[in-house]
Order: C-alpha cells, then sequence, then structure tokens
C-alpha cells in the first residue's frame, strides 16, 4: 500500500472514531445545551455525524483490506465527502460563541479531508 493510501486509512480511522467519541462524551456530560432546550434538530445533526464516522471507519478498514476495489473508493470517498461538507457547516455554532481555534480545528480538518480525496481518487 502506498504512503498516500495509508494517510488516507489513518486520516479516515481516527477522525472516524473522533466524531462519535465526542458526541458520546458531550451528550453523556451535559455538554449538548440543545438537549435540554428540547430542540429536535439536534438529534439529526447527531446522528448524521455519526453517520459520517460510520462510514469513515468503513472506508478506511475496506481501504486497508483492499485499496485497489472500486467498491473501497466508493466508499473511502463518500465517507470523506460527508466529512468535508459536514466541517464547512458544524464551525457555525462555534463561530457563533467565538471560539475560533474550534474553528480553526474543522478548518484544519477540512484541509485534510480534501488530502484525502485527492489520494484517494488518483491512487
Amino acid at each position: 500500500m502506498t504512503a498516500g493510501l495509508w494517510y488516507v486509512v489513518v486520516f479516515s480511522l481516527v477522525i472516524g472514531l473522533a466524531i462519535p467519541a465526542f458526541w458520546f462524551t458531550a451528550v453523556l456530560g451535559g455538554g449538548v445545551p440543545e438537549l435540554a432546550e428540547g430542540k429536535r434538530e439536534i438529534w439529526f445533526h447527531i446522528a448524521a455525524e455519526v453517520l459520517t464516522g460510520a462510514t469513515l471507519i468503513a472506508g478506511g478498514v475496506a481501504t486497508w483490506a483492499s485499496d485497489g476495489s472500486s467498491g473501497t473508493a466508493l466508499v473511502s470517498c463518500l465517507g470523506l465527502g460527508m466529512l468535508a461538507y459536514t466541517v464547512i457547516v458544524s464551525p457555525g455554532y462555534y463561530a457563533d460563541r467565538k471560539n475560533w481555534p474550534m474553528v480553526g480545528m474543522f478548518a484544519a480538518v477540512w484541509v485534510g479531508a480534501v488530502a484525502a480525496i485527492v489520494v484517494r481518487l488518483t491512487a
């Protein structure tokens, strides 16, 4: 496997595991005020992000197991595309609160996701 595909595998697995871990910790720790306020849209947001994490994990594992398959590339790019979308949408919450380090983190993850997409499509 090339170094580029290893990057895709590691990036996908790390971010794919981090997303549901973040939400698990936030929900259990009471760090999601929208839940206490009864806002239903937060559940859809959490579901979309956890599904993104699961798709990233599936794409990372599939790339690790069989990097040459077109189906593997499809699952991997689907997860990475979902991630690229969510890291454009999600920072608005933190920008409203002037939490610029979090906004910067999302920007860095977006750059990493786009790099992984390019690598995956050219491998």
